[in-house]
């Protein structure tokens, strides 16, 4: 039977091995991480700064190369990846959707390019999930580091090459993405991988890091001007802590946690609302989440969105790169739910929102035996969940926020046995105890 190494956090075998080891790893999630590095990088952006990159057909071949090198290791190393291919389970009902959803609108205008993107996100997420299924740490560990990278390569950007990297436009930082938005995103992800590291990072030198790449990410987001991340960024710093201290030192329930959590924040808004006496509560809570009562332009775009519902409501109008209405190309409709009614009418939506709650009802079953896990998918599903409020990531494809949205759900639903994982909050006289009674 495996047992587990408490202070490296590994699945060990009989022999005490890794069950997946750190090359094995580092084979299986490369290609994730590669994808990770195609969202967050635009060539558009690069393209003239002298000795970076010049325009030509990067693009496509880098793409080419991802789902190459997935679909290497999804051959070499099935062993690994068919038990997560066997749990993929309704994700073979979305493909089915743009198949049906391409036969019924009659149009394959950038639809076999989004098929092709849906399909390599999965299959560079089942890698992924292979490797860090059963050492969820290790994941958190190389996100962190991906963040801390992307966030230091960033504040470079802007500062050595600002023409390229500040929309001068809208002034706000683009990074080395391609849209402001896009490093809102990359800055959020490192705050997450951060404040997971921090609650597991053993070492004050660790925190210490993890505490400066965390300040460089809200830099970040201040620069990008990117509300909505930055408010999810903030409510990650001040409610994983305060949940993961509830629920591991007090032994509160989650859901009451949660709604602890969510009571922290009452009194700051009761403060600004007694200083700024003027500001309605309305206009507080727009103020709050980084928008006005028209949501910065979007509420025209949701109307037309549900109108193009209420025309096509079972399929939708298919996954083509925009959506024509009254004349107008919609490329986006800034809400991931209403952005995959709309192409994929009630039944994508509903299968969408099928997957969003097998997750959550998996993770809060994975939290009753591994805390360390559940709280980490859990906080990592309601940023996506929240994020996809005022954008749209859903059915996305190669995006980040799709990424990990497929990569939780996988992980959730194929997670081993809890005696494979490590949680690193159990506290310490639990772990002696446990070790007694294994040598007993």
């Amino acid at each position: 039977m495996a047992h587990v190494n408490h202070c490296r956090w590994m699945a060990l075998d009989d022999e005490g091995g890794n069950i997946v080891g750190v090359g094995n790893r580092f084979f299986l999630a490369a290609p994730f991480f590669l994808a990770l590095v195609f969202c967050n990088v635009s060539i558009d952006t690069l393209a003239g700064v002298p000795g970076l990159v010049e325009k030509g057909p990067y693009h496509r071949s880098f793409v080419i190369g991802i789902y190459s090198f997935a679909l290497l290791n999804c051959v070499v190393c099935y062993s690994k990846v068919g038990p997560v291919i066997r749990r993929g389970g309704i994700y073979y009902a979305f493909f089915m959707l743009f198949v049906v959803s391409t036969a019924l609108s009659g149009t394959t205008d950038g639809m076999a390019r989004a098929f092709l993107y849906f399909v390599g996100a999965y299959v560079v997420c089942l890698t992924a999930v292979a490797a860090y299924r059963d050492d969820f740490p290790s994941f958190v560990s190389a996100l962190s580091i991906f963040g801390a990278v992307f966030v230091l390569l960033n504040l470079m950007f802007v500062h050595y090459f600002p023409d390229r990297a500040i929309d001068d436009n809208l002034n706000r930082w683009i990074g080395m993405t391609s849209a402001s938005n896009g490093l809102g995103v990359t800055a959020m992800i490192a705050v997450w991988a951060s404040v997971m590291r921090l609650l597991s990072g053993p070492r004050l030198t660790v925190k210490l890091l993890n505490v400066i790449v965390i300040s460089g990410a809200f830099v970040c987001l201040h620069g990008a001007d990117s509300k909505m991340a930055t408010v999810i960024s903030g409510a990650l710093v001040a409610a994983v802590p305060v949940f993961k201290w509830l629920t591991i030192s007090w032994r509160v329930s989650p859901v009451n946690a949660t709604l602890i959590c969510m009571g922290v924040t009452l009194p700051f808004i009761i403060l600004h609302y007694v200083v700024n006496v003027d500001i309605s509560l309305s206009q507080m809570f727009f103020s709050a989440i980084g928008r006005d009562s028209t949501f910065t332009g979007r509420t025209s775009i949701w109307v037309a969105g549900l109108e193009i519902v209420a025309a096509n409501p079972v399929w939708g109008v298919g996954f083509q790169e925009t959506v024509v209405h009254k004349g107008v190309e919609i490329g986006h409709f800034h809400n991931g739910y209403l952005d995959l009614a709309v192409r994929g009418g009630v039944v994508g939506l509903s299968l969408l929102l099928m997957v969003v709650v097998l997750a959550i009802i998996r993770t809060l079953r994975i939290y009753r035996h591994d805390s360390y896990l559940g709280l980490g998918l859990l906080s990592l599903l309601m940023m996506i969940l929240i994020h996809n409020l005022t954008e749209g990531s859903f059915g996305k494809g190669l995006t980040t926020i799709w990424l990990l949205f497929t990569f939780v759900h996988l992980i959730a639903a194929s997670s081993g046995c809890a005696s494979l994982k490590q949680d690193p909050f159990v506290h310490e006289e639990d772990m002696i105890v446990s070790d007694l009674q294994r040598i007993a």
